[in-house]
């Protein structure tokens, strides 16, 4: 239980972390933007306003394990993770952004 709460913390500081370093981003020009993150995965324009998507994508693998104690085997598993990092554009700079995703 210990070690699952240090997790959820480690998850939770990486978060606030990743946050706080996009907000800086808030303000910026979108060439700016594009000349640092690269060319977005996907675009979107409506209302006057474009969106930039960046997709991250990774993999955890879990090999399994034995436990001579308790003489049981975890199975291998594979764990995919996504994380999408929007930012709206209006009047050539980033207005805002947002994090989806169960790896961001």
């Amino acid at each position: 239980m210990l070690l699952a709460t240090a997790a959820l913390a480690a998850c939770v500081d990486t978060l606030a972390q990743r946050r706080a370093a996009l907000a800086t981003k808030v303000g910026e020009r979108e060439i700016d933007l594009v000349r640092e993150f690269g060319v977005p995965t996907r675009t979107y324009d409506t209302g006057g306003h474009h969106f930039l998507a960046y997709v991250e994508t990774y993999q955890v693998v879990d090999p399994g394990y034995w436990d001579p104690i308790m003489p049981i085997m975890t199975p291998p598993a594979v764990y995919n993770y996504s994380c999408t990092t929007t930012f709206e554009i209006a009047n050539g700079t980033v207005q805002s952004f947002t994090l989806a995703g169960n790896g961001c």
